[in-house]
């Protein structure tokens, strides 16, 4: 029997675009819970990680589906003041204005 190995590249887009969703998901979930020991830039730059892996392997649209979900779920779980979507400290606006413009450059 002659097996071919499956690749993500076999995948749906759609699939793909909810695996990184997923992994997304999970990043935050250790995040929050490890909310006291790691500084926003750290985790930003986790996310950055994630997004970056996800549209390496995916391509656009699931990439373009992490990009957009990152900051939202870094903002919201991991930037205080929590469950809003405001940023009160400006070191953390800059930096997540940062990671936004690197994800943009991806694109252009």
């Amino acid at each position: 029997m002659n097996f071919d190995a499956v690749t993500f590249h076999d995948l749906p887009t759609g699939a793909l675009a909810v695996i990184g969703i997923v992994l997304l998901a999970a990043l935050t979930g250790f995040l929050v819970h490890h909310r006291a020991d790691i500084s926003v830039a750290t985790s930003l730059a986790l996310y950055l990680l994630v997004v970056v892996s996800v549209t390496a392997i995916g391509g656009p649209l699931p990439g373009v589906t992490a990009a957009v979900a990152a900051p939202l779920l870094a903002n919201w779980y991991l930037i205080p003041p929590y469950h809003t979507l405001r940023i009160n400290n400006t070191d953390n606006l800059i930096l997540t204005n940062i990671l936004c413009t690197m994800w943009s450059e991806r694109w252009t």
